[in-house]
């Protein structure tokens, strides 16, 4: 068994260099009023949904995941609209649920896809607007990150996210300080943002996964698609149930480093 984290692997930064097409600048532009206007009233009726549809799945649930092995599948960086889609497609046939850590502003681009994750019982986390280290930026900046995002992610969701992911990794005491929600890292990363080798990625996690971990793999890369289709199905064989990031900590308080 394993103890737990709150800080576990702190990804290099030079995934902000191989990611950085990734994370566009949060610069606001002039927006045309009644677009804006189009997408405020789309934006209220996925939220209004969103709340009907957490409202009704909170009644009487049973827990149905006593002594059971229990895995966290995370994902960083989308919404992508292909590699996410593709994924929740995926997820959606095995019946499997996973967190999704999103970025503020692909939220803003793609507000159907994060819809989708809360319609279909997957939960959504912030992983702040634009990708920044928080630590490495001054206390309004990072406010600045997080309550931007997390307002964004409410619009579409229904309610605010319970957790957040910090970029790479990279948090301190007082940093978390700063925020009323859980920093969520995790206990297995197979880097596959380095890594880009489904077999590797599927190996090492493989490999590695204990009861109560939490694994770390990205919507942003084809190679990370091709390993999910291989450990989903390989870890439920082997007996273990996905929850999410909150099922996981209501149900164990902690989560475990593999």
């Amino acid at each position: 068994m394993c103890a737990l984290l709150l800080i576990l692997v702190v990804s290099l930064a030079t995934a902000a260099v191989l990611r950085g097409d990734l994370f566009t600048s949060a610069m606001p532009v002039q927006a045309n009023p009644a677009l804006a206007a189009e997408k405020e009233n789309g934006l209220t009726q996925l939220r209004l949904t969103n709340e009907a549809n957490a409202a009704n799945k909170n009644i009487d649930k049973p827990n149905t995941h006593a002594g059971a092995r229990l895995v966290a599948l995370t994902f960083d960086d989308g919404p992508n609209p292909y590699i996410t889609t593709a994924i929740l497609d995926f997820l959606a046939e095995h019946d499997v649920v996973a967190t999704f850590y999103v970025l503020g502003n692909l939220v803003n681009r793609h507000p159907k896809i994060v819809s989708r994750m809360a319609e279909e019982g997957h939960q959504v986390g912030n992983h702040t607007q634009t990708h920044r280290e928080l630590p490495n930026i001054g206390a309004e900046a990072r406010r600045w990150e997080v309550e931007t995002a997390r307002d964004i992610i409410s619009k579409v969701i229904g309610h605010e996210p319970t957790t957040i992911r910090p970029p790479f990794g990279s948090t301190t005491q007082a940093v978390r300080d700063e925020f009323d929600v859980p920093n969520i890292l995790w206990s297995v990363d197979p880097w596959d943002w380095y890594n880009r080798c489904a077999d590797y990625v599927t190996e090492h996690v493989l490999s590695r996964t204990q009861d109560g971990c939490i694994i770390l793999l990205h919507d942003v890369y084809h190679h990370t698609y091709e390993a999910t289709r291989r450990i989903v199905p390989a870890l439920l064989e082997q007996g273990f149930v996905f929850v999410t990031i909150d099922e996981l900590l209501a149900l164990r308080g902690e989560a475990q480093p593999g």
